[in-house]
This record gives C-alpha cells, structure tokens and sequence, in this order.
C-alpha cells in the first residue's frame, strides 16, 4: 500500500494502535514511528539525489542527521520492550 511505502500509517494500524494498551501500544508506536521516519530518510535521499537548491540540501543533511538519531532511540527502546 503506497501509505506504508511513505512510511504513514494505514487507517487500520491507527485503528489497532487507538484499541492497544500498556507495553503492546508501545511497542505498535514505537514501530509504527520508527517507519514514519524511514520514510523520511526515503524523501530526504530524493531531496539531495534530485534537487538542485543549496539552502534545501543543507535543511535536508540536518534533519537526515536528527531523523536517523531518532530511529537509533526508538529501535533501542523498541529492543527493550520485546
């Protein structure tokens, strides 16, 4: 499904995350967003492979940086939890 390719979230897993609880709404958060920022790694590579505006590129290395921190966290809390 082209939502999960982007790494948004489908209706049906924000429907399993709204009914989840305790550890198991962790764990679905925690995967679900670790996605969500793989996906914005796929954008940012687009950004610095095709575009051509310097300022843009810079913000891109910026938040490739962040997100990529950012899933580093999120996967070691995941790790934790399962």
């Amino acid at each position: 499904m082209l939502l999960e390719q982007i790494g948004m979230a489908t209706p049906q897993q924000m429907d399993a995350l709204a009914a989840a609880q305790g550890t198991e709404f962790d764990i679905l958060s925690l995967q679900l967003m670790i996605r969500h920022h793989q996906g914005a790694l796929d954008m940012i590579d687009n950004v610095l492979t095709y575009g051509s505006d310097e300022l843009l590129a810079q913000w891109a290395t910026d938040m490739m940086v962040t997100q990529q921190t950012q899933i580093y966290w999120m996967q070691t809390m995941l790790d934790d939890k399962t």
